[in-house]
């Protein structure tokens, strides 16, 4: 949405439907979300819409994403050659979670093709990047991104855990990590935790491990600490660089 507004100064209705594929209605919502957010701006007389001083947030977020992901390289690569199981960091990309750095290509235990991964979006809900995210981000950007969800919801089936999102967040705050939701014919599972910057999620690690190698269970049991102390280690690395 904030890509279609960016293309020119002033964006109507029409042409911000025609560049992001979403009906007039859903487009109409969203862009009432991003103008009470401070993304985006109504133009007196129906002349539009443009983007607002609160995308300038948006570009010092991004600087301070791109430098966690590159120092997390060199500690996701030291955790897969110590414990096996790969890893994969992701940072938010809207209503999904982008895939940024995998280490699947070195470790024994990686399931077949996890390689695509790479890259990929992936769902809030279904995966254990996104569940970590909404479940540590701040409350304004957390009610940000399930009105977003709630308001595809109107041209495409939600997600079922949406349903019960504040009791299954509140589970994972708890317990300070996330487990990714049963897929079928997925023999990969995520565990993940945040991975923040001045007390804010910029990021989130998961470990990739085989349901039907190792139980829930034992995978905190025996590694959730190494990956907490990785996340704790990429966001010192971070702020530095």
């Amino acid at each position: 949405m904030l890509e279609a507004l960016n293309q020119r100064q002033v964006s109507r209705l029409d042409s911000i439907a025609a560049a992001t594929g979403l009906p007039k209605a859903t487009v109409n919502r969203m862009l009432g979300l991003l103008a009470r957010a401070g993304y985006a701006r109504r133009l007196p007389m129906r002349r539009g819409y443009t983007l607002d001083d609160g995308v300038l947030k948006l570009s010092r977020g991004y600087r301070v994403e791109e430098a966690i992901v590159k120092a997390a390289i060199g500690v996701m690569t030291a955790f897969t050659t110590r414990y096996k199981w790969p890893l994969a960091i992701g940072t938010r990309d809207g209503n999904a979670m982008r895939v940024r750095e995998v280490t699947v290509g070195m470790s024994p235990l990686s399931a077949g093709g996890d390689e695509s991964i790479l890259g990929r979006r992936i769902g809030f809900f279904h995966s254990a990047l996104g569940r970590a995210y909404l479940a540590f981000c701040e409350e304004a950007e957390r009610r940000e991104i399930l009105a977003i969800i709630n308001a595809l919801a109107r041209t495409r089936p939600p997600p079922p855990e949406i349903q019960y999102a504040a009791r299954l967040l509140r589970q994972i705050a708890r317990a300070g990590y996330a487990i990714s939701a049963p897929m079928p014919g997925e023999p990969a599972v995520g565990l993940a935790v945040p991975i923040q910057h001045e007390k804010r999620v910029v990021a989130c690690i998961s470990l990739r491990y085989l349901g039907r190698a190792i139980s829930p269970d034992d995978v905190v049991r025996r590694y959730l600490a190494p990956l907490q102390h990785a996340a704790a280690e990429i966001s010192s690395l971070g702020a530095h660089q």
